[in-house]
């Protein structure tokens, strides 16, 4: 399952000082249009890590007012990897929905071609429903607050940290590596994954989405994605849910759906405990977005809360068993273990 791995591995490299030559010189205006049009050195601008030429100033002008619609999207990263998965090639491009989308390879070109929107990552529709789904979410979720510690030892969670450590079969002998999820309260997140020749991070903070080798900040297209995988995980959004940030409505006795920062998810609570035993959402398996499950067990007191020591992932239904996942350490309001991008947990 190597398209969920991309989703924690972050494969760029330093970032060179001279801008790259996006679309092979082609005026990015005219691309959106459906024209293939060569632009001048002459009218250029340097926008993130690429230099965009136009055909005309009057084109260079239109990017200028609205470059979100006219930049290569998620900073240039191959769309059919994923925002953080590593750069795709400035000269492999496709054009869909009035954007444009860079790709590692003609494979990943092709594949997203057949169904684009399988490919491209944004915020999740918020949850709707009638006053009684809102108020049954809420008792749903203040049994979920209770049974993780109670909501005054959830509001005093500064800081947590998960890792993960996971072995993969290539076949011809294993790999592992680590994972790191490093949390600060409110909403500082770091994404950090040590390989054996290898370590990347990418995270958000105030001043909003960084890679690790990479200057400056991410667009804000990435930093939303990075934002949106934090409340993937019950602690940060429980917090969220008691600082009145989040959005949600029952649907069914024992499950919720819930919004935060535009991730939205389906909870899943015990009928006894009120644990959250699942959490689903549509986020990358290894052939695009699709339906995603972890499920939660071994629960055990852990930095005066209780949490799950184990979390098994389901793609489209399928279990994911390469690579092999365990959780190997969660630490609650400690000092975190991540060195990449560190700077971003602090004040």
């Amino acid at each position: 399952m190597r398209g969920l791995l991309l989703l924690l591995a972050v494969a760029a490299g330093p970032l060179s000082a001279e801008p790259k030559l996006a679309l092979r010189g082609f005026d990015p205006v005219d691309l959106v249009a459906g024209r293939e049009t060569a632009g001048q050195s002459a009218v250029s601008l340097d926008r993130g890590d690429y230099r965009y030429q136009f055909s005309s100033a009057a084109n260079r002008a239109a990017f200028e007012a609205a470059p979100e619609r006219y930049e290569v999207q998620f900073g240039g990263a191959c769309m059919k990897m994923g925002p953080v998965s590593g750069a795709g090639s400035p000269d492999r491009w496709e054009v869909f929905g009035g954007r444009i989308y860079l790709f590692a390879s003609d494979f990943c070109r092709d594949a997203f071609r057949q169904s684009p929107v399988d490919f491209i990552d944004t915020a999740d529709p918020l949850p709707s429903g009638t006053a009684p789904q809102t108020a049954a979410a809420q008792a749903l979720l203040d049994r979920a607050v209770r049974a993780l510690g109670g909501a005054g030892r959830l509001r005093a969670v500064q800081t947590w940290e998960l890792e993960t450590a996971f072995a993969m079969d290539r076949g011809k002998g294993g790999l592992e590596f680590r994972h790191l999820a490093s949390y600060r309260a409110p909403d500082r997140y770091v994404l950090q994954d040590t390989w054996p020749e290898y370590q990347g991070a990418h995270g958000v903070g105030p001043g909003g989405g960084r890679m690790s080798g990479q200057a400056g900040t991410t667009p804000a297209s990435v930093a939303a994605f990075i934002q949106r995988e934090l409340y993937r995980h019950p602690l940060p959004l429980l917090q969220a849910w008691l600082r009145g940030e989040a959005t949600a409505v029952a649907v069914g006795a024992q499950r919720v759906r819930i919004s935060v920062a535009g991730a939205t998810s389906l909870l899943e609570l015990h009928p006894f405990s009120g644990q959250i035993v699942s959490l689903t959402w549509r986020g990358r398996g290894a052939l695009g977005l699709t339906t995603l499950r972890r499920s939660y067990s071994d629960f055990r007191p852990t930095g005066g809360l209780v949490l799950p020591w184990c979390a098994e992932l389901r793609a489209g239904g399928q279990p994911v068993t390469n690579p092999v996942r365990r959780i190997a350490a969660q630490r609650v309001n400690q000092a975190p273990q991540v060195v990449q991008l560190r700077e971003l947990l602090s004040d």
